[in-house]
C-alpha cells in the first residue's frame, strides 16, 4: 500500500523557492545545486501526475488565500491524480500561519481514514 501527502501545490515546483527559503529560516543544512534546481525547474507536473499510480492514495493540502500559489492550481492538480484527496483550508495563506493545527488534522485524518 503506497500513499503520498503533498502540503504544496504544484507551482512551487516551479522555482524551489519556498523550500529553500524555510531550510534557511528553520536553520536546516539544506544544499542547493544547479543539477537539484534545473531538475525542479524542468519538472513537468503534468506528466509526473498522471504517471502516479492508480494504488497510491494521494493528499494536497492547499489554503485558499494563498497568494503565491492560488488554489484554482490545487483544483487543476487534482483533477489529474487518481485516487486524489483534496483538503482546502478556508482562509489559510501559503504558509498555513494560524492553521497549523489544521494542516496536522488534515494529514492525521487522511492517514488514519486510509489504515494507514
Amino acid at each position: 500500500m503506497s500513499f503520498c501527502i503533498f502540503v504544496y501545490c504544484p507551482g512551487e515546483l516551479l522555482t524551489g523557492y519556498d523550500e529553500l527559503r524555510c531550510a534557511m529560516l528553520e536553520n536546516f543544512n539544506y544544499r542547493v545545486t544547479k543539477e537539484s534546481l534545473m531538475e525542479r525547474i524542468n519538472t513537468d507536473m503534468c506528466a509526473a501526475s498522471v504517471s502516479i499510480s492508480n494504488e497510491c492514495r494521494f493528499l494536497t493540502v492547499h489554503g485558499s488565500a494563498d497568494k503565491t500559489i492560488p488554489v484554482e492550481d490545487a483544483y487543476e492538480f487534482a483533477k489529474l491524480i487518481p485516487n486524489h484527496k483534496l483538503h482546502i483550508i478556508e482562509g489559510a495563506n501559503h504558509n498555513y500561519t494560524a492553521h497549523r493545527k489544521e494542516v496536522a488534522d488534515a494529514v492525521l485524518d487522511f492517514i488514519t481514514s486510509n489504515g494507514l
